[in-house]
This record gives structure tokens, C-alpha cells and sequence, in this order.
């Protein structure tokens, strides 16, 4: 029948329009996309991440240590040693000693010497004006010869009866007028008679330092 067979035609025709459209479907522009496309980079292909730079991954642990607070470090836990103020010197006091005093040891330190007077005229050029000088003993004595002759001399004092013994003092020889020379020393411990003289004039300048117990 003439009816029958154009509806199967129809049919046919329907079915295959269906399966064409189908296929467009699957053939849409959104498949073949190139790949900078926004839906390309939204999924990487694998091996990507090892592509994109070391610093964009580095851990939050590795920032600097001066986020730290300040804080957390005392700052006299990082001051070098060698940078502390060193510790201020002592000021002296009003009595310190000077450099080059005597010291507190010597039994002699801070004493007034006892002044012993000498000398020679230019009257009496070779001889003394003093032939016995007298002192205690242990004290520090100073020795004053004046030389007021053309004369050259100087004065000794030995630690004994004669000029064998040891020097206790001694000025330098020189010549007056007017000419100061002194010697300071301390008398012996021991009291007793103890000899002096001019070493240009040993036997005519001659004279006794008397040491009296003190």
C-alpha cells in the first residue's frame, strides 16, 4: 500500500538524521580547542609542576630567620664579648702614690731627711768646717757640702772606720765657689763612729759621722 511504505521512508530518513546529528555533536569546537586555551590549562598534562620554576613551590619553613620577633632573641644574647664596654679603672685617690715614690715597704717613706751641713771656705780651701757630723741611727739623712773655694772637691761617707768599707754616699767632685753638692742616705742601724772624706784630699779632708742609738 502506497501509505504504508512512505512511512517506513519517513522513518528511515528520521533515524538517520538522528545519527548525524550524533556525530556533529562529538566533532563540537570545544574538542579541538587549541591548547592555550582557558580549558588546555586548566589540566596540565603530567610533568607539568617539574616545568614551573623551583621558587614558585618553595615551603613557607625556608623564609628568612628575621621573621622571627625580635623578641624571641635577647639582644645581650648577641653581643660579642670583645664589645663590652670594659670595665672603668679605679680613679686614684688624693693620697695615692705617684709613680716613682717611695714605696709603703720602705721604712724610710714619707720621713723628712735630717739635714747635715758641710763645708769649705775659700778662708780655708783644703779642710772641712765640720771634722764631726752626728746622726741616729736608721734615719735617712741628707747631706749638704757646700764647696765655696777655687778648690776641687767632694765628700764620702763609708759604712765603717776607714774608706775600705762600703759607700753610704756620695757627691761628685766639682769646684766652687758657691757650689752645693748633695747625697742622701740612711745612717747604719748600729751606733758608732763612721768615716768621711774629700777624694781629692784623702788625708788632709778627713772627719767622724757620729751614730747615736735613736
Amino acid at each position: 500500500m502506497p501509505l504504508i511504505r512512505s512511512s517506513r521512508a519517513t522513518g528511515v530518513s528520521l533515524a538517520a538524521l538522528f545519527l548525524l546529528s550524533a556525530t556533529g555533536a562529538a566533532q563540537s569546537p570545544a574538542a579541538s580547542a587549541p591548547a592555550g586555551s582557558p580549558a588546555a590549562s586548566a589540566c596540565p598534562s603530567p610533568g607539568a609542576e617539574a616545568s614551573m620554576p623551583a621558587g614558585s613551590l618553595a615551603p613557607a619553613t625556608t623564609g628568612p630567620a628575621a621573621s622571627l620577633p625580635a623578641a624571641s632573641i635577647p639582644a645581650a644574647s648577641i653581643t660579642p664579648a670583645s664589645m663590652a664596654p670594659a670595665s672603668a679603672a679605679p680613679a686614684a685617690s688624693d693620697g695615692a702614690v705617684a709613680s716613682g715614690a717611695p714605696s709603703s715597704a720602705d721604712p724610710c717613706a714619707g720621713a723628712a731627711a735630717l739635714v747635715l751641713l758641710n763645708e769649705t771656705t775659700a778662708d780655708e780651701p783644703i779642710a772641712f768646717t765640720e771634722n764631726t757630723m752626728e746622726a741616729p741611727a736608721a734615719t735617712l739623712v741628707r747631706a749638704e757640702y757646700l764647696n765655696d773655694s777655687p778648690v776641687p772637691h767632694n765628700i764620702v761617707f763609708f759604712e765603717g772606720s776607714d774608706a775600705t768599707a762600703p759607700v753610704l754616699g756620695r757627691t761628685e767632685v766639682e769646684t766652687g765657689p758657691d757650689n752645693l753638692q748633695v747625697t742622701e742616705f740612711t745612717t747604719p742601724t748600729e751606733p758608732g763612729s763612721y768615716f768621711f772624706f774629700c777624694e781629692v784630699h784623702p788625708t788632709l779632708m778627713t772627719g767622724t759621722l757620729e751614730v747615736t742609738a735613736g
